[in-house]
């Protein structure tokens, strides 16, 4: 490969870790204490007598949804869509929609609590 090749991607590969690290840092923040952590799951892996490996991924969002609405900070609920990954159209709007969330700071829910 030749030199001026081998900077090019390398200078690429930067710049992508750039943005990755730009894009992780929305969801980090100091933490003195217990109050200051904020959960944002994605999956409810058991509750009393059932495992819920059956449920579909809607489920989960929205029984967390329900847990965060009732605690009082420490679960927050994350903001999601279902897409038709048949249909570009759907596909195309819930591009937009994340690119919103993103754009503004991170998902609700998840984005960092900040100052």
């Amino acid at each position: 490969m030749a030199v001026g090749d081998l900077l090019e991607r390398c200078q690429g590969q930067l710049a992508d870790l750039e943005r990755f690290v730009e894009a992780y840092r929305r969801y980090c923040w100091p933490v003195a204490g217990v109050t200051d952590l904020k959960l944002a799951p994605f999956h409810v892996m058991a509750t009393e007598g059932a495992v819920h490996t059956d449920k579909d991924h809607q489920w989960h969002m929205e029984t967390l949804s329900a847990l965060a609405a009732a605690d009082d900070g420490l679960l927050l609920a994350t903001a999601n869509k279902v897409v038709d990954v048949m249909d570009p159209a759907s596909e195309a709007e819930a591009i937009g929609w994340w690119e919103g969330l993103t754009g503004a700071g991170g998902p609700q829910g998840a984005a960092a609590p900040g100052p």
